[in-house]
């Protein structure tokens, strides 16, 4: 039953993704903004809002089942709440290189409200790790956005991350600290692929919001894994 609940609500979450995205893109498109594609992804650009949404809406359940099952009940509240933003951001970052505002704000919003919703339920109120784990996302990215002066990195991820330090910190430090090195691997990982395929340059700016969201996701799905077996290995278990 909680499956098919998580299911449903994951549904809900990428439809209404691909509504977002289909609005955002319009205002976008009104800014008359230049080189709004950033790599090219074979079908994205072209699809209708039905299958977009079909596609959001099969996306959506299958991530809020995973990661309503990894993590506790009361916090899968707030990770279902975050799926339609985060897919919306996702696909809009792939396709123009840009991280809105209008859905970043709302995502702390809802974030806020969950978390203590969840902190109420469980009665675990880890402040002082959630308050640690946003600041050290937020300063991960917001020094190389500084020194390059906004070459390296877009403000759009700088304003992003404490708000999946915020999630993956209340669910440990596993998933923070696991979720913040994924993003680069999985970055540095995708930009390896497309030089060696020739789909891109060393100089091919690539939006980064994908694999920073994606790293949160792994940080959700396999952070208490690896970070125990992290501790172990190295002898600070």
């Amino acid at each position: 039953m909680l499956i098919v609940a998580l299911a449903l609500c994951g549904l809900l979450g990428g439809v209404t993704a691909s509504w977002l995205i289909t609005r955002q893109e319009a205002d976008i498109a009104r800014e008359g903004t230049p080189d709004t594609v950033a790599v090219p992804v074979h079908g994205w650009g072209h699809l209708g809002s039905l299958r977009q949404a079909g596609i959001l809406g099969v996306v959506g359940s299958l991530t809020t089942v995973a990661v309503g099952l990894s993590v506790p009940l009361a916090l899968a509240a707030a990770a279902v709440a975050a799926v339609s933003q985060l897919l919306a951001l996702f696909v809009i970052d792939l396709r123009t290189k840009r991280l809105p505002a209008v859905l970043v704000w709302p995502l702390y919003q809802s974030l806020a409200v969950w978390l203590v919703v969840a902190g109420v339920v469980t009665g675990q109120w880890p402040l002082a790790r959630i308050t640690v784990a946003a600041l050290l996302w937020g300063a991960v990215y917001a020094l190389p956005w500084l020194i390059t002066g906004g070459r390296g990195i877009g403000f759009g991820d700088v304003r992003l991350a404490p708000a999946l330090g915020l999630l993956l910190g209340w669910i440990g430090w596993g998933p923070a600290v696991v979720g913040l090195v994924a993003g680069p691997v999985i970055g540095g990982f995708v930009g390896l692929v497309m030089v060696a395929g020739r789909r891109a340059s060393r100089r091919t700016a690539l939006p980064y919001g994908p694999f920073l969201i994606a790293g949160a996701g792994v940080g959700v799905l396999a952070g208490p894994a690896l970070w125990s077996w992290y501790l172990t290995v190295t002898g600070i278990a």
